[in-house]
């Protein structure tokens, strides 16, 4: 028996409740930050259960819950000054038909609402001191040290997300900010912030100078956006930066490049060579963005880096940065002390165009055999054009002609003395040579011809219509052997004397009339292997 015999019945509710989906939000215009008056909304939607629980915002009951539909509601609470500042806590319960409930307090998409109506709390910055190099209490003594900057935080929840920004001022001038802001995060709330300034940032600052007096203080944020200026710190700190001589005492730079002293091609050696006033230990040299080949020993340093195609053109870049022979490093250096400098060039110069038998247009006749009229442009971005190389011949890029002849430009340029023939296909050609040794692409014309006056040949018309060839290979019709005959048929569009057939090297039998011929030759074993050539002369 499986059935009741009455109306009653027990179902068994095997699933909890599920937050399918919570969210908050203020209904100011920031969603996430609110203050006073301020309403919080926190809508959310249950499954599988009755809503006839609790829902608390801040510890407090909302002013109303309001049911949108399809198991989803909204609760509504307008905060007060009474209300704790920091994240707006809530939670929410709810049961389903058994009477099993289930709890949630946070969102489902992470959102969030911060109470905030207040600045941050009155606070005084706390110890200003220096790292690295030689440190002298309250004194900063060069760039090589960082400024330390301690920076209490209270326990502000609202101060998560919101950021510290230091500030200096010198010698009384104005108070600006120095370095970047940090980011509060929770595990700074009760704590401090120690911010570090480079010795860079501290020496690029408004009013840095030697013998002034740097007092700092700072700035807070917190994350509605409200901002306190702390106290200065007591720590203020003298500038006694004393100048570092320079180890460098010469730096100079070549290349082995002969036509230009100043220019490098690739394949081209610069050379870096260096003098110090003290020793130092071997360096790094980096050339081009590689590293340099480096000997040399105590002050004296020659570097060497030959130049590649991959290498981008301009000013050939370096870097030497020297280290003592305690380990200290002693500066970095990227510019020679007598102001000499390489210019890098790999691009190859071009030719516009070459015009023949004219300056300003290319002709495929001229009238004369003694000269020719090139016309021609071109250049190089980087070097210019050193020299300019061109020539005559029967063909692109001969020169059987007029041999290759230089110039030392680019230029339109007229030959005289030729001795061109009529009738006969001349060809121009040129290229050209930048100021740094690279040769461009030879470049030629399509070509002209000396006419005699005579009116231009007629080409015949080809008076074949038809050619085709067999074989007697009865296996492979496109295959013969010693004693397998090969067969031409020629079908010609106008009527023809019997012509002359050569098959294989040799005669072939001819029959046929009018435009209508049949050739066979017989293979013999003394026949070249190989496709079978013929010849037919209508």
């Amino acid at each position: 028996i499986t059935a009741v015999t009455d109306d009653s019945y027990v179902r068994y509710y095997g699933t909890r409740p599920i937050f399918a989906e919570v969210t908050i939000a203020a209904t100011g215009a920031n969603q996430a930050l609110a203050s006073v008056n301020d309403t919080i909304q926190l809508t959310f939607r249950i499954q599988d259960a009755l809503f006839d629980s609790e829902v608390n915002i801040l510890n407090n009951k909302p002013e109303t819950i309001a049911a949108l539909g399809q198991d989803t509601y909204r609760a509504s609470y307008v905060l007060t000054e009474n209300d704790p500042e920091g994240q707006v806590e809530f939670n929410v319960t709810a049961a389903d038909l058994s009477g099993e409930s289930e709890s949630i307090n946070t969102t489902t998409n992470n959102s969030y609402v911060v109470f905030d109506q207040s600045p941050p709390a009155d606070f005084t910055v706390g110890q200003v001191s220096t790292s690295g190099g030689t440190v002298v209490e309250n004194q900063w003594t060069g760039n090589k040290q960082n400024v330390l900057v301690t920076v209490p935080i209270d326990n502000d929840l609202t101060l998560i997300g919101g950021g510290v920004q230091v500030l200096v001022s010198f010698n009384g001038s104005d108070t600006l900010e120095i370095g970047t802001a940090t980011a509060i995060a929770e595990g700074n709330i009760g704590n401090s912030i120690v911010v570090t300034l480079s010795g860079d940032e501290f020496k690029k600052a408004q009013n840095f100078a030697a013998g002034a007096t740097a007092l700092f203080t700072a700035q807070i944020k917190d994350i509605a956006g409200y901002t306190k200026i702390g106290t200065p710190s007591n720590n203020q700190l003298l500038i006694n930066e004393v100048e570092e001589k320079s180890i460098v005492e010469n730096i100079a730079m070549a290349t082995s490049n002969k036509s230009f002293p100043n220019g490098a091609k690739a394949g081209d050696v610069i050379s870096l060579i260096f003098l110090t006033n003290e020793q130092i230990q071997n360096p790094v040299v980096i050339v081009a963005g590689e590293p340099a080949v480096v000997v040399g020993f105590g002050v004296n340093w020659f570097a060497t880096r030959t130049m590649t195609a991959s290498d981008s053109d301009g000013v050939v870049q370096f870097d030497f940065s020297p280290v003592d022979m305690n380990g200290n490093p002693r500066g970095s250096f990227t510019a020679t002390t007598d102001g000499s400098q390489i210019l890098y060039d790999n691009t190859a110069p071009v030719i516009d165009h070459l015009y023949e038998g004219s300056f300003t247009q290319d002709e495929d006749n001229i009238l004369t055999t003694d000269s020719l009229y090139l016309g021609m442009t071109g250049g190089d971005s980087i070097s210019g054009v050193a020299e300019f190389y061109f020539a005559v011949g029967t063909s692109p890029g001969a020169a059987d002609v007029v041999p290759w002849a230089k110039t030392n430009s680019i230029s339109d340029t007229l030959l005289t003395g030729l001795a061109l023939q009529y009738n006969v296909q001349y060809y121009a050609s040129a290229y050209a040579i930048d100021g740094f040794g690279n040769k461009g692409e030879t470049i030629s014309g399509d070509g002209f011809m000396v006419s005699d006056g005579s009116p231009p040949a007629v080409e015949l018309e080809s008076i074949v219509e038809s050619i085709s060839i067999a074989s007697s290979n009865k296996s492979f019709t496109q295959g013969a052997k010693a004693g397998d005959v090969v067969s031409l048929i020629f079908r010609t569009k106008e009527q023809i004397n019997k012509p002359v057939v050569m098959i294989a090297g040799n005669a072939a039998d001819v029959v046929g009339f009018g435009n209508n011929w049949f050739a066979t030759k017989t293979m013999a074993p003394s026949d070249p292997e190989g496709v079978v050539s013929f010849n037919f002369t209508p």
